[in-house]
Order: structure tokens, then sequence, then C-alpha cells
């Protein structure tokens, strides 16, 4: 009688203990959406600087285009503002004022190292006092200081003349030896991507202001997107970063995705206390023949880990 209640006590423990891990791992299924994660937005206002006006005068891309980073988006015609005031800022006159500066202050050093030896020279005779000689020691090294200090700012200025020189010539088509200035600049992407967005006024002869707030073009990475879905807290505990996901778009339903966890939040988005409480769980997606678009929804199943 004791061995069998023994033995129904073992089997009651390893049922229970497997129900308990088969429940702890048992699937958790919830709805999520792609996003691009990384995607910037071009501005007629960043384009423009303190211009009045932008006209536009070439589109060279569409929605879905691939571009490389500093690829051409669209040209638009320079204001001559403009023109003169990029002029200016590759102006070398400044370079070559302090460069004038630099070469008059090493000249006045050599002709006060030559009278000090003069000096030095004079005091072994007993002519000069050594005092004399601590000033145009101090004097010399007050020079030296001077040196020192522009030939500091004079490598700061070079530094940035190059940059804006290659930016000059690499973005807009200058000609920094001539000072050429094309006829059209251009509006490029800052990263390398597929167009998402090009403003339905973005045409040849199209004209925007400082008051235009819809963007003029955005530029995102597609073939490494997120996908973002809402967990309850109860299911949030059971899962943590490196979990696998699997997904399947409404868009390809034969067609399923296999990923991992890559974040869990910390903070929730629900703000009111009598509000269920939810986090935010993101998935990495990787999307080589761009098949999956932004804002495409799926069914995930998730499945937490030991």
């Amino acid at each position: 009688m004791l061995n069998s209640r023994i033995r129904l006590a073992l089997f009651l423990g390893f049922f229970l203990a497997f129900t308990g891990e088969a429940k702890a791992q048992e699937p958790i299924k919830v709805i999520g959406k792609a996003y691009c994660l990384i995607k910037s937005t071009i501005t007629a206002q960043a384009v423009m600087g303190d211009d009045p006006q932008l006209k536009l005068t070439s589109v060279l891309v569409r929605v879905g285009d691939h571009v490389e980073k500093d690829g051409k988006l669209a040209g638009f015609k320079p204001m001559l503002e403009t023109v003169i005031a990029e002029k200016a800022g590759l102006s070398r006159h400044k370079l070559s004022g302090l460069e004038a500066q630099l070469e008059a202050a090493s000249l006045a050093l050599e002709k006060e190292k030559i009278r000090r030896d003069e000096m030095r020279l004079m005091a072994d005779k007993g002519v000069v006092a050594d005092s004399d000689l601590h000033l145009i020691d101090g004097s010399i090294d007050v020079f030296q200081k001077r040196l020192a200090f522009l030939r500091e700012i004079i490598a700061t200025e070079q530094a940035r003349m190059t940059t804006k020189e290659n930016t000059a010539r690499e973005k807009k088509g200058v000609n920094v030896e001539t000072k050429t200035f094309p006829d059209e600049f251009f509006i490029t992407a800052p990263l390398a991507g597929h167009v998402l967005y090009v403003n339905p006024q973005a045409i040849p002869g199209g004209e925007f202001t400082p008051a235009t707030k819809e963007p003029l073009f955005e530029v995102g990475v597609l073939d490494k997107m997120v996908v973002r879905c809402a967990i309850h807290e109860i299911q949030a505990v059971k899962l943590k970063a490196g979990d696998k996901a699997l997904m399947t778009f409404y868009a390809y339903p034969g067609r399923p995705y296999e990923s991992v966890i890559t974040k869990i939040s910390q903070v929730t988005f629900t703000q009111y206390l009598q509000q269920p409480t939810f986090y935010d769980i993101e998935i990495a997606l990787d999307n080589p023949d761009l098949a999956v678009k932004d804002g495409m929804r799926c069914d995930v199943t998730l499945i937490p880990g030991s």
C-alpha cells in the first residue's frame, strides 16, 4: 500500500513538472507589422538653407529605386545669392592671410635670435647687462608661442577648407580649382537604400518654400527591417532577446519567415491605470528580395526559450 502511494506521488510529481514545463514553452501568438528602421527624410528647408525658394530642374528617381549614398535624387537651380555665398566660402583669403602672418612671425623670430646672439657677445664684453638678455629670451619665447598658435589655426583652417571643397566638388559639381559652378545643383541621398517617398509636387519646375511641410524625398534600408508587435505583460515576462519568432505576412500566406527577438522594451506604451499593460517587441527581419514592404502586417508566433 505504501509503495503504491509512493509510486502515485512520483507519477503526479513528474506529470505536474512535465505539464508545467510544456505550458511554459507554449507558443505566444500576436499580430505584428514590418517597419523600415533605418530611413532618412530630405526636406525642402534643409536643401534651401537661407534661400527663400527652391525650384527643381529635374527629378531623377521614383519610389522603389535603389540609390547609393550621395546618389543624385533631383536637380535644382541655385540662386545667384547662393552661388556668391558658395564662392565666398571657397575663397582661401583667410588661409592666405594666416600663412602670411606665420611667415612674418617666423622672420621676426629669426631677427630676434640674431639680436640675442649679438647681445650675448656684447654681454661677454660687459657692454650689455644680464637683465637685457633675460628680456630678449622672453621675447623669443613669446614669438615661439605665437608661431605654434598660428600653425594650429592654419591646420584647422586647412582641414575646414578641404572638407568644404570636397563637399562642393562631390555634391554640387563645383570645379574647385577654377571656382566654376554648374548651372544645376543636386539633392543627394544621405544613405544607401531605396526611395520610399517622392513628394507629388517634386517635378521639373516644381517650386517649394520654407513653409513646405511635406518632405521632398525619403530614403530607407529595406533589406534589413524589423517587425514590431505589442505583447501583454503576462506573456512579456516569458520572453527574452534571442527567443525564436515565426512570421507569416498576410500578403504571402505560404511563405513563413523565421528570426529571433532582438529587443523587448522595458517601458510600457500604455498610459492609464485602467488600461491593460503592453510592451513593444522588435524582431529582426532579413528581406534580401525586398518582398516585405514597410507597413505590411503579419501573424507572429513567439516561442519562449528555456
